[in-house]
């Protein structure tokens, strides 16, 4: 019983673990979007004033 319950916790974690990488890699390609094909502040604004 608990071992059908591990597998399946480790099927969940996989699954969250791809959708926050999937996100990760969409907002930077949105970023990117902004910067180079809008040619908006929306990235530099984002950017610490260093």
């Amino acid at each position: 019983m608990k071992k059908g319950l591990f597998i399946a916790a480790l099927g969940i974690g996989a699954a969250l673990n791809s959708i926050g990488y999937f996100l990760i890699g969409l907002h930077a390609a949105a970023a990117l979007f902004h910067h180079y094909l809008l040619r908006d502040n929306t990235l530099r604004r984002r950017l610490p004033h260093g």
